[in-house]
């Protein structure tokens, strides 16, 4: 080569095999963590899916139990008390093997802050029912029990959406017999009208009689 001197130029012919093997074992490196990659890619894409698939079936029960919940108007026991017709949905995503690392940790806390959540609406719930509510009826307590599990169900169904999204799965589609959303919504508005009844209610003056003058 021009400007190298002989010394360099026979330098550079002896070493010119160590620097092709080092480049071959760089790139062999390279594809090797390339492949890798992609396989993870694969395999973290497919554990998600089924997680969504999982998570998603388990998730889906819960709000048709949710939609028992806040349509239940309960029925009466031999006593004459009303006591709830159908049970309180349950979720334990500890029980589901799945791979929770495939998906994004605010969509993970979502799901296993849920539990959590229900046993906050069922402690809404006894409370309501212990020291503001009366037999036999329990009116405000199936009214409370309907706002909570609605809550829980819009609350579900906005997780199961995210890992629909987030995997790439189709949407459920609606069925025309059964929406609940609508439900949920509904119960949701119900309850709200009711409080604020309840608050204008509290919040009405008194009228007081005229005093009496008396004379002497």
């Amino acid at each position: 080569m021009d400007g190298l001197s002989p010394a360099a130029w026979k330098f550079l012919q002896q070493m010119m095999p160590a620097l092709i093997g080092l480049l071959g074992v760089l790139v062999g490196a390279f594809l090797t963590l390339f492949r890798e990659w992609r396989a993870e890619s694969r395999r973290a894409r497919k554990d998600a899916a089924l997680l969504a698939a999982i998570v998603g079936g388990e998730l889906d029960k819960f709000v048709n139990g949710c939609g028992n919940v806040a349509q239940d108007q309960g029925e009466d026991d031999e006593h004459g008390y009303t006591n709830p017709s159908v049970g309180t949905p349950t979720f334990d995503p500890a029980q589901l093997q799945v791979e929770w690392r495939s998906i994004p940790h605010s969509i993970m806390f979502d799901i296993v802050d849920l539990p959590y959540q229900i046993r906050t609406a069922n402690g809404v719930i006894g409370n309501i029912s212990h020291y503001a509510d009366s037999p036999p009826d329990y009116c405000l307590t199936f009214q409370e029990r309907q706002y909570q599990f609605s809550l829980l169900g819009l609350h579900a169904m906005s997780i199961v959406d995210k890992l629909r999204r987030h995997t790439g799965l189709e949407p459920r589609r609606n069925n025309e017999r059964w929406d609940p959303s609508a439900l949920f919504n509904s119960k949701v508005a119900e309850y709200k009208v009711h409080r604020e009844r309840e608050k204008a209610a509290q919040e009405w003056p008194i009228t007081q009689p005229p005093a009496t003058t008396v004379h002497p």
